[in-house]
């Protein structure tokens, strides 16, 4: 089974409580992909279904530029404690692995501190990891986190995180 997951739906599924993980864990689910911008209003969506996917072996992330959702019809106070953690810290709080995953792709990859902090954790915490293929797009380039412009650096950093997997193999392409 394929699941297909836009960010608009990522953003609402935790609106309005802290939730964890689903009430029904999708135990079929084998290839799950995301299109995200990876921001703040993300995260605790990208985490619960993460989290609700046991027997996950194929996580795709299309990444690219994508505002946030407004939430003008949640009161103010309800928005402000379901996000009121610092998102800088928010994948090196997680507490929890991931057992079958065997493969990640990124699409559209630019560098960015959340996005860098997620594959370091998908690494840590992936005990059977074979293959992470990047996908590096010039063309996204100017959303890219000043620091992480240089490709040489963002492969060196990468390829420096801890990986729980000792046969994790990190692939860089260039798509033009």
């Amino acid at each position: 089974m394929i699941l297909w997951i836009l960010s608009c739906f990522i953003q609402a599924l935790t609106l309005g409580r802290n939730q964890q993980s689903l009430e029904t864990p999708l135990i079929n689910l084998k290839h799950l992909k995301l299109k995200v911008g990876l921001h703040k209003f993300e995260l605790l969506g990208i985490a619960c279904l993460l989290r609700s996917s046991p027997n996950l072996e194929s996580l795709s992330l299309i990444t690219g530029k994508i505002a946030p959702i407004l939430h003008y019809d949640l009161d103010a106070e309800v928005v402000f404690d379901l996000y009121d953690f610092e998102k800088w810290l928010y994948w090196k709080s997680q507490m929890w692995c991931f057992n079958c995953l065997k493969k990640i792709e990124i699409h559209e990859f630019f560098g960015t501190r959340l996005l860098m902090d997620m594959i370091e954790f998908v690494l840590k915490n992936s005990a059977v990891l074979e293959s992470v293929v990047i996908y590096f797009d010039e063309r996204i380039s100017s959303h890219t986190d000043p620091e992480y412009q240089n490709m040489s650096r963002l492969k060196f950093e990468i390829n420096s995180f801890y990986r729980a997997s000792s046969s994790a193999k990190i692939l860089f392409l260039l798509t033009l």
